[in-house]
């Protein structure tokens, strides 16, 4: 079953994240923990989707279009064009530790999101 837990229209982001995006952790924390009720049926909550542009918003990241986007390794990409190209498939991959660590500080926008407060099988998948 797929259900949309909430929608963004406008001409920009908003400009207050912590006002935005709280609710809607707190929410998904909330089912993921209880679940949703229907009638006498209670539905786990496994997985919460966004497209790629919510994704790098909801996680305080860079653009998925940037030279550090990549969400999986530290691979570094190398515009050419309106193309970034990405040829380091050695690069060490991110781990929860270095994401909530922040060391990556080409990856991570100067604001944190309250999404780092969502628990892990909650996380954002795209």
């Amino acid at each position: 079953m797929t259900t949309v837990a909430g929608v963004f229209c406008g001409f920009t982001k908003p400009d207050h994240v912590e006002g935005f995006l709280r609710p809607h952790v707190d929410e998904v924390n909330k089912l993921q923990s209880s679940g949703l009720r229907f009638g006498n049926k209670t539905v786990g909550v496994k997985l919460h989707m966004s497209d790629l542009p919510a994704r790098c918003f909801a996680k305080a990241t860079i653009s998925y279009v940037g030279k550090h986007s990549c969400h999986k390794c530290t691979c570094m990409g190398v515009h050419e064009g309106k193309n970034v190209i990405v040829e380091d498939v050695d690069a060490e991959l991110r781990t929860e530790e270095s994401f909530k660590g922040r060391t990556d500080k080409e990856h991570h926008k100067s604001w944190k999101s309250p999404r780092c407060g969502a628990r892990p099988a909650a996380r954002t998948r795209t």
